[in-house]
């Protein structure tokens, strides 16, 4: 049985090379889905990037899954429903289900808009694509996009639904960019809260996975193994460079490296001593029901007592 696996997606500014998509009707340079590479279970992710004054060219929503939206270059606008939002480098956007959504990269945009869709619902993510599955879209000869539209841009969101056809509407918060990511203490639990370590789902309302935005300073790791029974996880590594200790082995990460971790398998990380920046990586997790089904106190996670089980880096 397969225990974990790495591909390597390069540095955001290599994003916009890639041809891909769900069908080739879809595929276009920019877009990298990545439960074709890797094999994730319960939860999706693309890889996107356009240029400056490129978007999508569509509309779509959701019945079921949750999809958050974070972008980690450039500047750019997202269509939601009748409004228009301003989002850039560290914006986090959770769009709600039956809520129409499209995004550009704006035409001065200093460099191209990189972002990752993030998707789940309750069960296999694969029951919710392809034809027939949980999305409904439009293309912009139908309804047409919102730029420019500056009269309707707005700051902040919205959290409830409206009447008739509107959805659960969206939520936004600020990540910052990169370099501010250290400057954040948080955690799953109190006992599990580190400097560097932000929980996305305790600051906005997503159902089936959760996705913590970490920065780690070189020769600084975690201090205990972890595993998982039923989550999906995995690990995007954005800036810096890394060590995975998984089970046996010892596996060198650095920007680029997305690396999927297989129920039951022990992990643990850190930043090497070298690295020339603070390693800042993305942890997503889902487990097909509601994230609230899978708490670290209720048996799911396994934590392994360090002094029993060293790290590899300390052994």
């Amino acid at each position: 049985m397969e225990r974990y696996r790495v591909i390597e997606v390069g540095a955001l500014d290599e994003w916009g090379d890639f041809l891909g998509g769900f069908t080739p009707k879809d595929s276009c340079y920019g877009r990298r889905v990545l439960e074709k590479e890797l094999p994730l279970t319960f939860f999706g992710m693309t890889v996107n990037s356009r240029k400056p004054g490129d978007g999508i060219g569509s509309w779509h929503y959701h019945d079921v899954m949750d999809e958050l939206y974070l972008f980690l270059g450039g500047e750019g606008e997202m269509g939601l429903d009748d409004d228009v939002l301003p989002v850039k480098a560290g914006s986090a956007v959770w769009v709600g289900t039956r809520t129409w959504r499209t995004w550009r990269c704006s035409p001065t945009s200093p460099t191209n808009l990189a972002m990752l869709c993030i998707r789940a619902g309750a069960g296999p993510v694969a029951d919710y694509t392809g034809a027939g599955g949980d999305w409904v879209r439009l293309e912009a000869s139908e309804r047409p996009l919102p730029w420019p539209r500056p009269d309707q841009v707005r700051e902040g969101g919205r959290d409830s639904g409206r009447d008739g056809e509107a959805g659960a509407g969206y939520a936004i918060v600020e990540l910052g960019s990169l370099n501010e990511w250290g400057s954040h203490f948080g955690g799953l639990a109190p006992e599990l809260s580190y400097p560097g370590r932000r929980v996305l789902e305790q600051e906005l309302p997503v159902t089936y996975f959760g996705v913590t935005a970490n920065s780690m300073e070189p020769g600084s790791g975690v201090e205990f193994w972890h595993s998982h029974s039923v989550l999906d996880e995995l690990y995007l590594v954005l800036d810096g460079e890394g060590e995975m200790g998984l089970d046996d082995d010892v596996v060198p990460v650095r920007a680029g490296s997305a690396v999927w971790v297989g129920q039951g398998i022990r992990r643990a990380w850190r930043c090497v001593p070298a690295s020339p920046t603070p390693m800042k990586w993305l942890c997503i997790r889902a487990g097909g029901a509601p994230l609230s089904d899978f708490p670290y106190d209720g048996g799911e996670a396994t934590v392994f007592d360090p002094s029993e089980l060293p790290l590899p880096w300390e052994a």
